[in-house]
């Protein structure tokens, strides 16, 4: 079977780098890994070998680095003699974060051919491995098992077709099986690990949630939250984030109803570029703004967010949020509104999204598949229901906490390494 694995793993990474011929995205994770040896060597130069030990976090790309990183900047914030080392798979997540100041090396992951692992674990050197919800790469595991390396899964979901789970792939779960801890998000996810005979798991919960907890916690910057307040005003506020062409569809008719009913929309495509911001601008024409063009005392009632960084914490101004993305890939961020105590809406693309069906549930989330699905949720929303808030600020209240549990695990291996020096 593995013999197998590695050769659809050559094929694979061939194929990626003939595409970076013809794709942006595959050009990018091959440039990007250009000269990734030699980088890692000079790095190595002024970290000598043994001087600090090194804990080592992978995410395959932006959305499981912000699932980690309370972990991580809870580990520098208590154990600053330990080294981090941060790598990605995809290049949406490296460009963004290679200067994030919480690591000291910031690196791509190379592949998961034999060689290649080998030489990445020689010079990579971790102490420990902490791998973000998935990137199950089965070369690497062997490895880091042979070396007898403590490695980590967090924040770890398993739905019950997930292929790791089919009998063929037994010897596959198996090796992500040899962690020291996999902390899975859900019952569910535990309960099929145990089905398998595997007891080294514990149900931590969603990581992300300690995430936008925090980040709901952190001040907007001054000139952010004046042009917020300035648009805002008194009224009621519909933020519309991450929205693709699908989503428009039904946003358009149902903002335009709610734009007549006194709200204001703010509205920000998953795509910040000027094809999509064109097309926002000509659906609400004379009435909206871009966010870099806006100035107090101008009458828009629609404000287009053109740069990105911005919505987890414009959701705070907002009394109602629809989420994009679930009429197309599937859902994006529900966590980043509701902790703001908002209700959120979505399209019917989120069964992948566990925190969908919770919000479901728990009544502070709304899937729609129409127009007048979302127009019957801009009625009902008019006015605040402070009920409601109290709900969904006690849902998070309930639900954080992972990174710390996940953290009580790790701290005995972080402090049985002896200090620099001693």
């Amino acid at each position: 079977m593995f013999a197998l694995y590695t050769i659809a793993m050559r094929l694979y990474f061939s194929l990626v780098r003939l595409a970076a011929c013809c794709r942006k995205d595959a050009r990018r994770w091959r440039e990007g890994r250009r000269h990734w040896k030699e980088k890692l060597v000079q790095w190595n130069h002024q970290h000598a070998s043994g001087s600090r030990p090194r804990i080592w976090f992978h995410a395959a790309s932006l959305g499981e680095f912000e699932q980690g990183r309370t972990l991580m900047e809870i580990v520098r914030d208590r154990h600053p003699d330990w080294l981090i080392m941060l790598s990605f798979y995809s290049p949406s997540g490296y460009d963004l974060k290679k200067n994030y100041p919480a690591a000291d090396c910031v690196a791509y992951f190379p592949s998961d051919l034999r060689d290649e692992v080998s030489s990445w674990l020689d010079l990579w050197k971790p102490d420990i491995a902490i791998f973000i919800k998935y990137d199950f790469w089965f070369e690497l595991l062997h490895q880091l098992h042979q070396r007898r390396l403590p490695f980590f899964y967090i924040s770890a979901i398993l739905r019950p077709n997930h292929y790791l789970l089919h009998p063929w792939a037994n010897s596959f779960l198996a090796r992500v099986m040899r962690a020291r801890r996999v902390f899975v998000q859900d019952l569910e996810t535990g309960k099929q690990l145990s089905a398998r005979g595997y007891d080294n798991h514990e149900r931590a919960g969603d990581t992300r949630i300690d995430r936008v907890v925090r980040l709901a916690g952190e001040a907007l910057e001054a000139d952010v939250s004046e042009k917020l307040e300035a648009f805002c005003g008194a009224q009621r506020i519909f933020v519309a984030g991450s929205t693709w062409q699908s989503d428009l569809d039904r946003l358009v008719p149902a903002m335009r109803f709610a734009l007549q009913r006194g709200w204001k929309c703010i509205l920000a495509p998953h795509r910040v570029d000027e094809v999509e911001l064109l097309r926002i601008e000509r659906h609400f024409s004379g009435t909206c703004t871009r966010w870099s063009q806006y100035q107090p005392g101008l009458n828009s009632r629609v404000l287009a967010i053109d740069c990105i960084g911005l919505l987890a914490g414009i959701y705070r101004k907002g009394h109602f949020a629809y989420v994009g993305g679930g009429f197309a890939k599937g859902v994006h961020n529900l966590l980043e509104p509701a902790v703001y105590g908002l209700p959120v809406c979505f399209g019917p693309r989120h069964r992948k999204f566990p925190e969908a069906g919770h919000f479901i549930q728990a009544g502070f989330g709304h899937s729609i598949e129409t127009v007048d699905d979302l127009i019957a949720l801009f009625i009902r929303f008019e006015t605040d229901d402070p009920k409601l808030r109290q709900q969904i600020l006690a849902y998070f209240a309930q639900h954080s906490g992972a990174s710390e549990k996940i953290y009580k695990t790790l701290k005995p291996l972080l402090e049985q390494w002896p200090k620099p020096g001693n």
